[in-house]
């Protein structure tokens, strides 16, 4: 029989912050998904998860909280905790360039990929901590925004003791994702000390791949 995990990219919007959202707006757009017709975010998510018998994996961006604070992380654990749903850990680097503190200082990029070793360690453990802060049991898994992993990536996860890394997608390879693990591998494989487990997708026409994914536009 197969075997499926079924994952969520869980995150505040950086573009919103920018434009000028206050927190609790981004909560509303970003993750409850809110709509005139209805929310059609993570609550929603996990209520189609529920009813078909299935735990979904929340991969949960704390990052934001160097510039929003940690109390609207709090909420999104909380939310996903409260369903009986699995956290693990997101990071979108963009968020350091509105950071008045950081745990690497004055350096900013856009993926995780852009930083060295050592401040990739920092950022990961930063964001181990606000996660567990929020009551989350410490996550074994990470995936990167925007797929913008590298291999110290995977040796910055091992470091901190992190079994699992979703950050390879077959397509990101010309952009973003660094990972030096084939474009070809689809199950899981052990990658820099951790087992690396490449996003899932299919082939939609010749020599094309595109990633299974559901989006959702308002």
């Amino acid at each position: 029989m197969t075997q499926v995990l079924v994952t969520v990219d869980t995150e505040l919007s950086a573009l919103l912050h920018q434009r000028g959202a206050s927190a609790r707006a981004n909560f509303d757009s970003s993750i409850l998904g809110r709509m005139a017709r209805g929310d059609v975010g993570i609550a929603w998510q996990m209520d189609m998860l529920d009813r078909h018998g299935l735990r979904g994996i929340f991969f949960i961006d704390p990052l934001p909280a160097l510039v929003l604070g940690e109390a609207v992380i709090a909420d999104i654990v909380e939310l996903v905790l409260s369903r009986g749903h699995d956290v693990q850990l997101h990071a979108h680097t963009e968020w350091l360039e509105w950071a008045d503190q950081s745990p690497v200082g004055d350096r900013r990029g856009r993926d995780i990929a852009d930083f060295n070793l050592a401040d990739q360690i920092a950022l990961l453990d930063y964001g181990l901590t606000v996660l567990m802060r929020a009551g989350a049991p410490r996550p074994v898994a990470f995936r990167a925004g925007n797929y913008g992993a590298n291999d110290d990536t995977c040796r910055a996860l091992a470091t901190l003791g992190l079994a699992w890394d979703s950050s390879v997608n077959a397509q990101y390879r010309s952009d973003t994702c660094k990972v030096s693990v084939s474009a070809d591998q689809v199950g899981p494989i052990v990658h820099e000390g951790v087992i690396e487990l490449p996003v899932s997708g299919l082939s939609d026409r010749a020599d094309h791949f595109r990633q299974k994914r559901i989006s959702f536009s308002q």
